[in-house]
């Protein structure tokens, strides 16, 4: 089979001879790039073991060679423009209102650019070894026992790796800004007065930001499984059959469990048993002599002043008190027990009995 230099010889005899010299020089072009670039002379001077090619100064782009990010306080490498790819260097995103940095086919990562995970039904973004972070991609922390993502000196965040927060004595884990989210750092909630964190949206979770719940109609924070509390996320009740939310010790709060603050609130007020010979004279708050209770005494009216006992207990009793049975009132006192005002206490009938008994007293007489 002809080709098709040679078929198209008889137009113009000179076409294959141009045609071979430009090849013959692109090949010989590409050689001396080749051998240029990767010369003892032009390789990374920054680590003995560094093959790569020196970008600016004698030293890669991992050995910080190359040009730096123009803005302040960043010390990435330029992609495009004097900036990084996250300060807005480099191509961005095709979708609208996206402003992420465009990794393949003109997406980012969350919409579809980059490499995907392997691993079946995940379309998260592989990292290395062609899974995502989730299913064991990228570097893994080198303390023993941890599977979590390594960020930087090959530990994870709750080991030690990344940027600390700049606050003297506190070694949480830095966000933007230098700081940890507890000192101010990273993205703060866009409501007026608001100085929350920002979960999603650029809000926070009491303001909207952060997973929602997934049941229909429902604006509550989702906790775990997509869902609220009300709907069955968090942690429900150890006790078989009990499908209530769990509190402090895996037990909800008819099963036993309490709250943080009520098992602080009720060990403060817990009295341990000692020993007088433990007890010192500094360890109490004041001697036995100055001991008084809060409480004041109790005064009672006298006995013959209040109802009977039988009636008062039944009184309080619910049952009786539905059915609105009167608590007898309390007597009055007796003023005088004077023979007269004895006398003029009797009632009508008494009175007209012992008149009676006089009358006919007299006439027998």
């Amino acid at each position: 089979m002809k080709t098709r230099s040679s078929a198209f010889s008889f137009i113009s005899p000179d076409v294959s001879d141009t045609q071979a010299k430009t090849r013959a020089t692109s090949d010989k072009f590409s050689e001396l790039l080749h051998a240029a670039l990767h010369s003892p002379e032009n390789q990374c001077r920054g680590s003995p073991r560094c093959t790569t090619s020196a970008v600016s100064r004698g030293l890669c782009l991992q050995h910080d060679g190359g040009r730096k990010c123009s803005h302040e306080g960043c010390e990435k490498h330029v992609a495009s423009s004097g900036l990084c790819r996250t300060h807005g260097g480099g191509r961005r995103c095709q979708v609208p209102n996206c402003t992420s940095s465009a990794q393949s086919r003109g997406l980012c990562y969350v919409h579809g650019g980059g490499g995907r995970c392997q691993r079946e039904g995940c379309g998260s973004s592989a990292k290395k070894g062609g899974l995502c972070i989730a299913h064991g991609g990228g570097h893994r922390c080198q303390v023993a026992g941890c599977t979590s993502s390594a960020v930087s000196g090959a530990r994870c965040r709750a080991h030690g790796g990344g940027r600390r927060c700049a606050v003297e004595g506190c070694a949480s884990s830095a966000k933007t800004g230098g700081r940890c989210i507890a000192h101010g750092g990273g993205k703060r909630c866009t409501v007026s007065g608001c100085t929350s964190s920002a979960q999603r949206l650029g809000l926070c979770k009491a303001h909207g930001g952060g997973r929602r719940c997934v049941v229909e109609n429902c604006a509550n924070s989702a906790v775990s499984r997509g869902r609220c509390i009300a709907h069955g996320g968090g942690k429900r009740c150890v006790f078989e059959g009990c499908t209530t939310t769990a509190r402090k010790g895996g037990f909800c709060f008819a099963h036993g469990g309490r709250s943080v603050a009520s098992t602080t609130s009720s060990r403060s007020k817990m009295v341990y048993p000692s020993t007088p010979d433990t007890i010192s004279a500094k360890s109490r708050p004041w001697s036995s002599a100055e001991v008084r209770s809060p409480i004041p005494e109790l005064t009672l009216p006298p006995r013959r002043l209040l109802p009977p006992i039988r009636t008062m207990i039944m009184a309080s009793r619910p049952g009786i008190l539905r059915r609105n049975t009167p608590v007898p009132p309390i007597r009055r006192p007796v003023i005088s027990f004077g023979r007269g005002t004895r006398r003029s206490e009797k009632a009508p009938e008494e009175q007209t009995k012992e008149t009676r008994y006089n009358e006919m007293r007299q006439h027998f007489d």
